[in-house]
C-alpha cells in the first residue's frame, strides 16, 4: 500500500512545484483565463509529474489481472512471428494485442517487465498530453487523477486503457469536430478492446450543448435500460452469440456493481457545471461542452453498472472519465470568487484525499506486488 502513497505524494509535490514555477518565470500573464493558450506548467514538469507512476506501473508484477498479462507474455508469446498465424486463426478477441506482443517480444526485449514499462509510457502519454494541452490547473487535474484512484486502471484493464489511451491522443478531433479523424482512431482503438465502440453513439451526445435533447435522451435510454434490464440482457446475449464475448451478461450481478460512493465521487464535476450553468451556456466553449457532456454520460453509466456489473459495465467510464479533472478547476478558476474558489478547492483536495484514503485503505483497492523492487504482493 505503501506505494500508492508515494505515487501520491510524488504526483501531488512535482505538479504543484512545477505549477509555481511556471507561473513565476511567465508573471507578466497574470490572469491565466485570458491567456491564447491553457499551458500552465512546462512540458518537462508535465512530464516528470507522472514520472513516478510510470515507473511503478512498469515495475509491477502483481496487481488484480497483471498475472495474466504477465503469464500470457512470459509463457504463450514465443517471439517467432510465424505464431501470428496461430493467433490470428484462434480468433481470440485480443489477437491485435497479442500480435503487437509478438512483434515486442522478437524486436524490442522479452523481459515482461520492458513491455509493461512500454505501455506505460504510451497509456500515461494520453493523459500527460490531454492535460498539458487543456487544463487550466495542472497540479489540480493530476492531483484529481491520481486521488481519484483513476490511474489503477492502467494497472487492472491494461488492454482496456490501451483503447482508451488511443483515442485520447486524438481528443483533438473530437474538439474540432473532424469526425472521420476521430472515429478512425476509435475503430483502431476497438481492435485491442471492443467497448471502445460505445464512442460511437457518445460521440452525437458529448458534441452537443449540455442539457440538450440528446442529452436528455442519452439519460432516458438508461432508465428504460435499468428499468428492464432482463429484456436488455436476453437481447445483448443475442447480439453477442456468435462472438468472442458470449455469454458476458451472466457476469451481471449487483452485488458485484459499482460502488455507490464512486457514483457520488462522480456526480461533483456535472453538478458544478449545473451549478455555473448560466455561465457555460454563454461562454460556449466547445471543449467545455464536450467535458460537461461526458461527466454526465460517465455518471449515467455508472448507475447502469450499480445493478450490472462493476468490472464489465463499470470500466466503460473510464473512457470519458478523464475530462471530468479538466471541467472541476476549469469551473473553480473560470465561474467562482478568488475567495469562494479558494475554499471549494480546499474541500475538493480535502475530500478526494479522504477518498483515495477510502479506496486504497478501507476498500483495499488492488494489491501491488513487484519481483523487480522485490515487494510481496501482500
Amino acid at each position: 500500500m505503501k506505494v500508492y502513497w508515494w505515487i501520491f505524494a510524488y504526483t501531488s509535490v512535482v505538479s504543484l512545484f512545477g505549477t509555481y514555477v511556471y507561473r513565476r518565470t511567465n508573471s507578466e500573464i497574470s490572469d491565466i483565463k485570458h491567456r491564447s493558450d491553457n499551458k500552465n506548467i512546462g512540458l518537462l514538469f508535465a512530464v516528470l509529474t507522472f514520472a513516478l507512476l510510470i515507473f511503478f506501473v512498469g515495475c509491477r508484477s502483481e496487481f488484480n489481472d497483471t498475472y495474466y498479462y504477465r503469464d500470457v507474455f512470459q509463457n504463450y508469446i514465443t517471439g517467432d512471428l510465424s505464431q501470428i498465424k496461430t493467433i490470428w486463426q484462434e480468433n481470440t478477441k485480443s489477437k491485435y494485442f497479442l500480435i503487437i506482443q509478438c512483434f515486442f517480444k522478437r524486436f524490442i526485449s522479452k523481459e515482461y517487465t520492458v513491455w509493461f514499462f512500454a505501455l506505460a509510457a504510451f497509456q500515461i502519454g494520453a493523459v500527460i498530453k490531454l492535460y498539458y494541452n487543456y487544463s487550466v490547473d495542472y497540479f489540480m487535474s493530476s492531483y484529481l487523477f491520481i486521488a481519484s484512484s483513476s490511474f489503477v486502471w492502467m494497472m487492472g484493464g491494461t488492454r482496456q486503457f490501451l483503447a482508451v489511451s488511443i483515442v485520447l491522443y486524438g481528443i483533438d478531433f473530437l474538439v474540432e469536430r473532424k469526425s472521420a479523424k476521430f472515429l478512425v482512431l476509435v475503430l483502431i482503438a476497438s481492435l485491442f478492446h471492443i467497448s471502445a465502440f460505445v464512442w460511437i453513439p457518445i460521440y452525437f451526445v458529448c458534441t452537443s450543448k449540455p442539457w440538450s435533447w440528446k442529452m436528455v435522451a442519452f439519460i432516458a435510454g438508461i432508465v428504460i435500460i435499468l428499468f428492464s434490464l432482463d429484456t436488455f440482457t436476453n437481447i445483448l446475449d443475442e447480439m453477442l452469440e456468435e462472438t468472442d464475448y458470449s455469454g458476458i451478461t451472466s457476469n451481471f450481478d449487483a452485488s458485484n456493481g459499482v460502488n455507490a460512493i464512486r457514483v457520488l465521487v462522480t456526480c461533483v464535476p456535472w453538478a458544478l457545471a449545473l451549478i455555473c450553468r448560466k455561465q457555460i451556456d454563454k461562454e460556449d466553449n466547445d471543449f467545455l461542452n464536450i467535458c460537461v457532456n461526458l461527466s454526465v454520460v460517465s455518471t449515467a453509466v455508472y448507475i447502469l453498472g450499480m445493478f450490472t456489473s462493476g468490472i464489465i459495465v463499470g470500466r466503460i467510464p473510464m473512457y470519458f472519465m478523464l475530462t471530468n479533472y479538466i471541467l472541476i478547476p476549469w469551473i473553480l478558476n473560470n465561474y467562482f470568487s478568488p475567495s469562494l474558489r479558494f475554499l471549494t478547492k480546499s474541500a475538493c483536495i480535502l475530500l478526494y484525499f479522504l477518498y483515495f484514503y477510502y479506496d486504497m485503505v478501507i476498500k483495499g483497492t488492488g494489491r501491488y506486488g513487484s519481483e523487480l523492487l522485490g515487494i510481496p504482493y501482500v
